[in-house]
């Protein structure tokens, strides 16, 4: 939910957002999230009823019954994004209706190759159209169409990426100068209801299984990305373009002055492994303890590394107690 201090200034009243791919899942989030700050939502989608499809709940029998009551207005176009002729069409009908567009969240999208076949060697030729054509193709489809209804301070352009591609905020240079800002907003894994109802073909893979990798120790949900949303789209980031906002797996740093007591550890890849095939087993070297969990913290097992030091370092209280241990560096 949008805090109540954004809420009681109704930080985007007035304001049109077109949210691609707004239909269901992460999409639908950043819909409602806008619509309880005030704006007009249009969702464009190739499926309408796909949050029906995953079992996400909806308060009424469709996604725009489900944003009008919050409030506002909400239209609803079923459009095919990959093309650019239908992106068009579906453009000039929303701008038909609202005369300007304030927003854009190119959220269409998403993993949409087989599992068991996605990796970069074994990705076959159409899964690789299909993941540019939905992921990439669409976004520069719904940017060209609804670039002329922007080019005014104060519009914002919201392209939802993903920590597994490398892109910054494409358009960022082309359109700052008519003071439109282009970010890219990139989740890791989040816990959304198709992801959770996938889970089954991803046998001992699940999204709490993934909470050892982050920082917060739990796995994002929808809303959470929706909070990052609420900040491009509004004017607290008036100042902020061109980036790619990344959501951080793996904790690395500590405040130096408060860490005043340090251990060496190292293990042998040849060792036991915790939780997962790229966890090594840390062991004091005096062999003294067992292994210690560094739950946040993923070190890689190079196999030309025969042996990898580690230095944890422990900030200590007044009676000399552990509050807190935290990797510093680890080098072969």
């Amino acid at each position: 939910m949008a805090s109540q201090s954004m809420k009681a200034l109704g930080l985007l009243s007035g304001k049109k957002a077109i949210i691609t791919g707004g239909a269901g899942g992460m999409g639908l989030s950043h819909a409602r999230h806008l619509a309880r700050l005030g704006a007009d939502v249009a969702i464009l989608d190739i499926d309408l009823e796909v949050a029906k499809r995953w079992d996400e709940p909806l308060d009424g029998p469709t996604v725009v019954d489900d944003i009008r009551s919050l409030g506002v207005d909400c239209i609803a176009v079923p459009v095919d994004l990959t093309s650019a002729a239908a992106t068009d069409a579906a453009i000039e009908q929303v701008v038909s209706k609202w005369s300007a567009v304030d927003i854009v969240v190119n959220k269409a999208g998403g993993a949409v190759a087989p599992y068991d076949s996605s990796t970069a060697t074994s990705t076959a030729d159409e899964n690789v159209h299909r993941i540019v054509n939905l992921n990439l193709i669409s976004t520069i489809n719904c940017c060209h169409a609804v670039a002329p209804y922007l080019r005014r301070p104060g519009a914002s352009i919201i392209n939802i990426g993903t920590v597994n591609a490398d892109m910054e905020a494409p358009g960022a240079f082309e359109l700052g100068p008519d003071g439109i800002r282009t970010n890219t907003l990139s989740p890791d894994y989040v816990k959304s209801a198709r992801i959770v109802a996938q889970e089954k073909l991803r046998p001992g893979l699940t999204t709490d299984s993934l909470a050892w990798k982050i920082p917060m120790c739990r796995v994002g949900e929808n809303q959470d990305i929706s909070r990052v949303v609420e900040f491009l789209a509004g004017p607290l980031s008036g100042y902020v373009t061109g980036n790619n906002v990344r959501s951080i797996r793996f904790c690395h740093v500590a405040q130096p002055q408060a860490l005043n007591r340090q251990t060496k550890l190292g293990f042998n890849r040849q060792g036991a492994m915790l939780n997962s095939p790229f966890i090594p087993r840390l062991v004091r070297k005096d062999k003294s303890s067992s292994c210690i969990d560094l739950q946040a913290v993923l070190i890689h097992n190079n196999e030309r590394m025969g042996y990898v030091e580690v230095t944890v370092m422990h900030a200590i209280d007044q009676d000399n107690a552990v509050l807190k241990s935290v990797i510093v560096a680890f080098f072969a």
